[in-house]
This record gives C-alpha cells, structure tokens and sequence, in this order.
C-alpha cells in the first residue's frame, strides 16, 4: 500500500467513538477551556521561556502571534511542546481579549492533540475555535475549522457527519472564491469516498484538486493531489498511470527541495515497480527513499523501506542481501519501539511530578501504571522474540522454495534446449531433402519437359503424338511448379506470414500475367512476422491457385481484386473477380467449390462463396490467426 498515511493531510489512525455532544462542546467558557489545560513540565518550563523571550519586545497582539508560529512548527513533530506554547499563546490572547488569536491558539492544540491521537480533545479545542470564528464572522477561518472537524469525525468512521462540515466548508470557500481552500477540501473528500471503497468517486475529486492545484501554480498542492490518484490507480492494477501521476509528484517535491516529502515520493515509486514485478527498478528507488530518510531522521519511512529492499532482493534471488536488509529492518523497527516506550516512560513521569503537587494518592497510581506497563514491555519482548523465530522460519522455507524453482528452471531449460537442437536437425533435413528434389527430380522435369517441346514442334504431321507431347508438356509444367511450391514451403524462413502474403502476390502476378486481366491489390502496410503452419501455409496457397485457374478457365473476367486482411484474431484474403459468374446450383454441385471448402474446414476455417450470373463471383476465406501461428 501507498505511503499516504505518512503525508501531512493523511497522518490518521482509527479513532474510537467520540461521545461528546457537539453544543456542549462549542459553548465552553474560557475558564472552561483554561481548565483543560497541562501544567508546562519541569523539562520543557526552559524551552517555553526561550520561546517567549524571542517574542518579547513586541505589542502582546504580535508577541501572541509569533509564539503561536513556534507552536505551529511543532504540532506533529512534538506534542508537548506545541501544546505548552498554545496554551501559552491562548492566555496571551486572552488577557488581550484577542479572539482572532484565541481561536488560532485552539486550532493549534486542536491540532497537537489530533497527531497524538487524543482525539475527543481535539474535537473539543476544534469545536470551541469554530464558535469564535463564527461569533467574529470570520468565515475564511470558520470554513478551514469546518473542514478539519469533517476530517476528524471522517477518520472516525462517521461518513454522514463528516460530509456534513465539509459540505458547509465547501460553501464558504465557494462563496469566497477561496481556490486554495476548494483545492485542499477537493482532496479530503476524495479521501473519505476512498475509505468508503468508492476509488472512482475519489478519483474524480482528486482530480478536481490537481487541476484547481495547477491553475493555482501550487506545486505542494499538485504534488500532494497527484501523489493521491497515483494511489487510487495503483490500487486497480494500473501501474503505468499511477508511475505517471507519482513522477508529476516526485517532480514538484525535488522542485520545492522537500527531503521529506522527497523520501516519500521515491518510496512510492518503488511499491509501484514492486507491483509491476519490476524489482531492480523498485530496489534503486528503495535504496534512494532510505538514503533521504536516513538524512532527515524519518526512521520510519527508513525501516518500511529497508523492509521492501528486503522482498527485492529476495525476488532477485539474492538472499544474502536480503537476509542482511531484513536484519535491519527488524532492528530498526525494534530501535524505534524502544524510542516509544522511552516516550510513553517520559510522559508518564511528566504526569507523576504534575499529580505529585495534588496528593500522593495520584503518585501511587502513576507508580502502578508505570509498572504495568513494564510488564506490557515484557510480554512484548517475548512477542518481538517469537516474531523473530517466525521470520527466521520463513527465510528458511523461501530459501527452499527458491533452490526449488531454480532447479525446475533448469531442468527446463535443458529440455527446451534439447527441443531446440531437435527441431533445428528436423529443419536442416528438411533443407537436406528439399535441395535433393530441387536437383535430382528439377533437373528430370525440366528435361522432360525440354524433350517433350521437341517432339512437339517435330510432330506437325502426327496429330496424336503431338497431342501427347502437348498434355506431357503441361503435366511436367504443373509437377516443377508444385516441386517449386513443395521446396519453397520446406524452407522454414519461408513458412512465415509476410512471406505467405508475399508468396501469394508474387504467384498471382506471375500466373494473369499472360490473361487480359487487371489485377488490383488490397493488401495491409505492416504484416506481423510470425512463422506458420506449413500445413496451413500449403492449403491455404492451394485455394489461392484453385481460385485462379477457375478464373482463368471459366469467368472470363477482365479485373480482379484480391485483398488479405489481418487482425489480432483472423486471416481472412478475398478474391473477386467481374466474370460471368455461376448459379447457386452450379455452387452446389461444383467438386472444385467443394474440395475447397472442405480444405478450409478441416483447418478450423470458413470458406464462402457468393456470384450473380454475368455480374461478379467472390470468394471469401476466413481461418483463426492463433491456428495458423506456429507456437
């Protein structure tokens, strides 16, 4: 799956229900709100005063302003200290009566609490901002809360709700003509119809996002936009449009010089050509996300991508590498497990020296929290170990399994290799044959038919011999002309479709040559080069030559058409002619006709014959491309 959750407008995990009643909500008291608030710890009390005193000197208006920035820097990148400067900044803005800068405070621990997944909080800071915006009319900051609210109960799986504000918000920013705003809110509406399993419906919003983002020469927003239908084309299977869409992306993240989003970008670009199977391609866009993200601390996306170098290498069959690689992996993912123990151990210290002030009774149940969550740690250890085994099984049994496959490879090379030389002996004895009939029986032909034109001109006075010469004459011109077409098919470079088509052109030119016939062609530009049968190839010549000698003998016709017409499915040639034509009847009971259909049907073919007495006669022969192809 495509790395969204790890972009900035997608950072959502499941919520549980959120049981807060929304009037109740919105109509908190400042005191209220303040008394929401947690105590700046004792660790962080010097980095709040280094923030507050780069703000100082300027009016309270402004130094509210700038401390809320600092906190917007760190609202998904550090959770106490973009809560200890919101609420810094809100008693400021307070003590000034500063709504504008109330609500931007709220927003921001709205915000912090959101990435920290306390997610009934949010939606209290979020709800108590959108009732100031309101009371203040400012409706550009009243449709951004709506929109955030809707993404906060859309994680939450409340589908009806969630379209609710983001209905609201999308009026607002209409009716302010806020393209950036319609742009953004395009994009999470996509997201939520994308986790109701409608990509389609996704698809076309993400769509309205990317192109208002270009309009509005956004590059992150495009790149953000684009990054999106790239997943949803991923997801169908299409891999060559989600690799365009994911380059348009990659390539606004290299323009804005966003290691970051960077990482990402090349991540992506490696599950997809893991998806196409393209796995040297995958691996070097792997390795680079690791390169970039090892540089910018994003372990995450670090060890998620060390795990798919793994699955490359594995695919390549190389298991060393990808034995090392998911060594790395695992202990990365186990570093980073550590790290967040150490967090959630921090965090509950801070929470033990707050209690601490208010009474004992709190600390000792701090010190039982701590400990329970020590003996989680165990029981994960004794987990982590037990995936580790698990892995190590797996590696073995894919060991297996590849040794397996490759010995099946080659056991099947050999046999194909043994099939090639095979058909490469039958070929050459074929070649062998085809020269002895060209020069043993060629030569007997032709001299039969040499002597058989002279008796023929030395009979002038001898009617009965010289007819006898005559029809010797033309039986030995019909043998070498079949001797010629049975040596031509022999060779196998000549048993190929081009050469088939060529063929029957060559021979109907040479044969109405010597008829007063105008011989018209209807013959595709490019012919695919396939072999073919050389039964196939043989029949299919023959009915050529029959339908020819019929014209010459019986239509009296003066133009000809002949056409041949290739598709991906059929072989199909059409040869018509103006003659004279024959009656249904005669159709019937014709042996040629019938011989010639029969040839066609036994080779899975249809053979038509259509002719209007003194008007035309058609001949149509239609037989499936994937029968004549030799495999």
């Amino acid at each position: 799956m495509m790395l969204k959750q790890w972009l900035p407008a997608f950072l959502f995990v499941c919520l549980s229900p959120i049981a807060i009643a929304q009037p109740a909500i919105a109509q908190k008291s400042n005191t209220a709100i303040v008394s929401t608030f947690i105590p700046i710890p004792d660790s962080l009390q010097s980095f709040v005063d280094a923030a507050v005193h780069k703000c100082n000197n300027k009016l309270d208006s402004v130094k509210a302003n700038c401390i809320l920035d600092e906190g917007y820097t760190y609202n998904s990148l550090h959770y106490m200290k973009a809560v200890c400067l919101g609420e810094k900044g809100y008693l400021i803005a307070q003590q000034i009566n500063n709504k504008t800068l109330m609500g931007k405070a709220l927003m921001l621990l709205g915000y912090a609490h959101f990435w920290k997944s306390n997610y009934d909080q949010a939606l209290s800071y979020y709800l108590s901002a959108l009732t100031i915006y309101q009371q203040q009319k400012d409706k550009k900051s009243e449709a951004y809360a709506l929109k955030d609210i809707g993404i906060l109960y859309d994680k939450n799986g409340r589908r009806k709700d969630a379209k609710g504000y983001y209905i609201a918000s999308m009026n607002i920013f209409k009716k302010l003509n806020d393209e950036v705003g319609i742009a953004d809110l395009d994009a999470e509406i996509g997201t939520s119809y994308e986790y109701d399993n409608d990509a389609k419906e996704a698809l076309k919003y993400y769509y309205q996002s990317y192109f208002l983002n270009k309009k509005l020469n956004s590059d992150m927003g495009s790149s953000y936009s684009s990054d999106y239908i790239a997943a949803v084309y991923s997801g169908w299977g299409q891999y060559d449009s989600a690799l365009y869409y994911e380059k348009i992306s990659l390539d606004l993240r290299i323009k804005l010089k966003d290691e970051h989003t960077i990482s990402i970008g090349l991540n992506n670009m490696g599950e997809i050509y893991f998806a196409k199977k393209d796995f040297k391609i995958a691996l070097d866009y792997f390795k680079r996300s690791t390169v970039l993200s090892k540089k910018s601390g994003f372990v995450d996306l670090e060890q998620y991508s060390y795990d798919y170098i793994a699955k490359c290498y594995g695919e390549l069959g190389d298991y060393k590498n990808a034995f090392e690689f998911q060594n790395l992996h695992n202990r990365i993912k186990d570093s980073i497990f550590n790290t967040s123990r150490s967090k959630q151990l921090i965090e509950l210290q801070t929470k033990y020296e707050t209690e601490k002030k208010d009474n004992q009774i709190k600390t000792l149940q701090s010190q039982t929290e701590i400990n329970n969550l020590l003996i989680k740690e165990q029981n994960l250890n004794v987990e982590k170990r037990n995936y580790l085994l698990i892995a190590l099984a797996l590696l073995l049994l894919m060991l297996i399994t590849g040794t397996y496959f490759w010995i099946n490879k080659q056991k099947l090379k050999n046999q194909l290799a043994k099939e090639k030389a095979i058909k490469e002996t039958e070929e050459n004895e074929r070649l062998r044959i085809a020269k002895d009939i060209h020069d043993d029986l060629g030569s007997g032909l032709s001299k039969i038919n040499f002597l058989s034109e002279i008796i023929y001109s030395k009979s002038e006075l001898l009617p009965e011999i010289r007819h006898s010469s005559e029809s010797v004459k033309e039986t030995a011109k019909k043998m070498i002309e079949n001797m010629r077409d049975l040596i031509w098919a022999l060779n196998p470079d000549n048993t190929t479709l081009p050469n088939l088509v060529a063929r029957m052109r060559e021979y109907t030119t040479d044969y109405l040559e010597d008829f007063p016939i105008e011989l018209t062609y209807s013959f595709p530009d490019t012919i695919p080069n396939r072999p073919i049968n050389k039964e196939y190839h043989r029949e299919l010549f023959m009915i050529v030559k029959e339908s020819l000698n019929n014209i010459s003998k019986h239509s009296k016709a003066t133009k000809v058409l002949f056409g041949i017409s290739i598709t991906n499915s059929h072989f199909s040639y059409t040869i018509r002619d103006n003659g004279i034509g024959f009656s249904e009847k005669t159709v019937k009971k014709g042996n040629g006709l019938r011989n010639m259909n029969s040839r066609i049907n036994a080779l899975g073919g249809e053979f038509e014959v259509s002719s209007q007495p003194n008007e035309f006669t058609v001949i149509n022969v239609t037989v499936p491309l994937q029968k004549i192809i030799e495999t």
